[in-house]
């Protein structure tokens, strides 16, 4: 999803989107339930990789998760 969409989803995930940009250093994941109970990953790669892009190369998906 683009960033700027991401007050469609909930408030949760705005508040989110915010504090990272607050907080450009923070690197992880955080997982969101978004529209129709599905997942959202959300991946913040910090300051040193700002600009960059991530590539996903491979997702399983089985009936009790993703992976």
């Amino acid at each position: 999803m683009e960033k700027n969409r991401i007050h469609e989803e909930s408030a949760d995930l705005e508040q989110y989107g915010s504090h990272l940009q607050k907080h450009p250093e923070l690197r992880g994941y955080k997982v969101f339930t978004i529209s129709e109970g599905k997942k959202m990953v959300v991946l913040s790669l910090g300051e040193k990789e700002k600009g960059k892009e991530a590539d996903v190369s491979d997702v399983n998906i089985s009936k009790v998760e993703t992976e």
